[in-house]
């Protein structure tokens, strides 16, 4: 992984999706307690800014840390939940359209929503469409306030479903269930920051791709 998957050459998601597993399954039992919300912490204050030097490298290494970055655009996700709202945009679920067929090609379905950031700022005739769309204010973009209250409930559901069979069941004998629940810790990160569509369509690509591996492999070991 570190020669084909080197964290200074992904996206910062990626990195997360790839990386935070194989972390976990390293820290084992001495990821206990408050420990772990102490290394996102550092992850957040001093591993993102890092990474965001080999973004757009010009061959010149210079790390100069400062809390300027969290005063630009890597943080615009609260911005635009604020956006949404002020502006009351609401699509009555049409935007969940995106993240349930991201696997339509555009050149079959020209029509097809775009990710809510990009739509939203589209919209609105921003200079800069790149932008990210929080999970809550997806929830916004599709229902409403009672769409932050549904979106709300099913994550939490389904994150406890989740903690529960690994922690309860998968944990001790490792499976493909066990793999996806670690795949999804990364990819929660980008979840929840947006939008739907990209994440969604970066999740479930990888879980396939891991689940093809997995089945692959074993056969291999099977055959041999």
């Amino acid at each position: 992984m570190l020669i084909v998957l080197c964290p200074t050459g992904l996206s910062r998601n990626a990195v997360a999706m790839y990386w935070l597993p194989i972390f976990i399954l390293w820290g084992g039992n001495r990821l206990r307690h408050n420990i772990f919300m102490w290394i996102i912490w550092c992850g957040l204050f001093f591993i993102f800014p890092f990474l965001n030097i080999f973004r757009r490298w010009d061959g010149n290494f210079e790390f100069k840390w400062s809390m300027d970055f969290l005063d630009n655009i890597n943080f615009d996700a609260s911005q635009l939940f604020m956006a949404v709202i002020k502006y009351d945009w609401i699509t009555f679920g049409y935007q969940l359209l995106g993240p349930f067929t991201f696997f339509i090609p555009r050149s079959i379905w020209s029509s097809k929503p775009l990710g809510s950031g990009h739509q939203f700022t589209t919209l609105y005739h921003a200079s800069h469409t790149n932008v990210s769309m929080p999970y809550w204010a997806e929830g916004f973009v599709n229902f409403g306030f009672w769409g932050i209250i549904l979106f709300s409930i099913i994550l939490a559901y389904v994150c406890a479903k989740l903690d529960s069979l690994y922690w309860y069941k998968w944990k001790d004998k490792f499976n493909k269930e066990a793999g996806i629940y670690l795949i999804f810790i990364g990819s929660s990160i980008f979840i929840l920051r947006g939008d739907l569509l990209s994440s969604t369509a970066y999740c479930v690509g990888t879980i396939l791709c891991f689940i093809f591996t997995i089945s692959l492999c074993s056969k291999v070991l099977r055959k041999y």
